[in-house]
């Protein structure tokens, strides 16, 4: 089923599960109350680069471009905030460096899914009959 899946929409499924595993992760370690920037900022990270890690296994293009459609859905639940609440600071200020985290930080995991991938290739080619 995976091979029949363009390589875009399960990038997209996993950053939508990744956005989720973020919250999750983060309401089970600080609770209700909101946390400070870097901790949620850490959480962005520790989440990302393993979902990241992910999408680089099945992604065949520059790593830049999973890394995109990894980030899509926080930067799709960014615009939609956006048009119900308007357009204010607090989204430059606080989701501007998150975004900016996910996508750096998923184009690392995602680059080190890749030469994970290759590398596992590169053995298998190697092997001589017998």
């Amino acid at each position: 089923m995976l091979k029949k899946m363009p390589q875009n929409a399960l990038a997209f499924v996993v950053g939508t599960v990744a956005v989720l595993s973020v919250v999750v992760s983060w309401a089970l370690v600080f609770g209700p109350d909101p946390a400070n920037e870097s901790s949620t900022i850490l959480a962005y990270a520790v989440n990302y680069i393993f979902f990241g890690g992910i999408v680089g296994l099945f992604w065949s293009d520059k790593s830049i471009y999973g890394a995109g459609w990894l980030a899509s859905p926080l930067l799709l639940v960014g615009v939609v905030s956006m048009l119900f609440a308007g357009i204010s600071w607090s989204f430059v200020s606080h989701d501007v460096p998150r975004l900016a985290v996910v996508f750096l930080v998923g184009t690392i995991g995602c680059y080190l899914g890749q030469r994970i991938m290759l590398g596992r290739k590169g053995r298998r080619s190697t092997k001589g009959p017998g």
